[in-house]
């Protein structure tokens, strides 16, 4: 863990998806010799009072970085959750699980190809029919039950777990990675730096 409180080494971004690929690219070049499975950050930049957003590559964990589109973008395990405002510790803990859900393979649960809710239904290849909520009333760590307007079911919070269906593809996939680069660490699990 490293905790900033001067300036950070990528740029101030209000596009988040550069911002992903700003915050990859460095870890891509400057932090490739930190053993790790993921990198995420946690921000406050570029974000209005109260709100939350967050970004992650889909399917890509295990992987410290690679550039495409001419070197414009870096890919890898990596994802941005930038929070504005004082969300409960349980609150945040949902968006970070949420961007590493995507980091470990998994879509929305509305993108599933049999979709596993139907709270939402703009997203691009995903359900398109009209918003309804979950029988048990409300979604998963990876739904979008949570959200309001016409082309949602706002259903309030989801619950803070993941669907059984999202849950058995992060074995198989942790399964199959294991120990090539989805390893066990000792007690010891956090590198920690400029705490001083």
């Amino acid at each position: 863990m490293t905790l900033r409180i001067n300036t950070d080494p990528y740029p101030t971004e209000s596009d988040i998806v550069q911002y992903l690929t700003d915050f990859g690219e460095y870890w891509r070049v400057n932090q490739d010799s930190i053993q790790r499975d993921f990198a995420l950050l946690l921000s406050g930049q570029s974000i209005g009072s109260n709100s939350f957003s967050g970004v992650a590559w889909v399917n890509s964990y295990c992987e410290n970085g690679f550039t495409q589109n001419g070197g414009t973008v870096t890919i890898g395990s990596y994802s941005v959750n930038r929070i504005g405002g004082n969300f409960p510790a349980a609150s945040v803990a949902i968006f970070v699980g949420h961007e590493i859900g995507h980091n470990l393979g998994s879509p929305h649960t509305h993108c599933y190809n049999t979709p596993l809710d139907e709270c939402f239904n703009t997203e691009s290849g995903c359900y398109a029919g009209v918003p309804a909520s979950p029988a048990g009333g409300s979604g998963t760590i990876m739904s979008y039950c949570h959200f309001s307007g016409a082309n949602a079911a706002y259903c309030g919070s989801s619950d803070e777990d993941f669907h059984p269906t999202v849950i058995s593809r992060f074995n198989s996939r942790i399964t199959a990675n294991f120990p090539s680069c989805i390893q066990s660490f000792g007690s010891d699990i956090i590198f920690v730096d400029g705490f001083e």
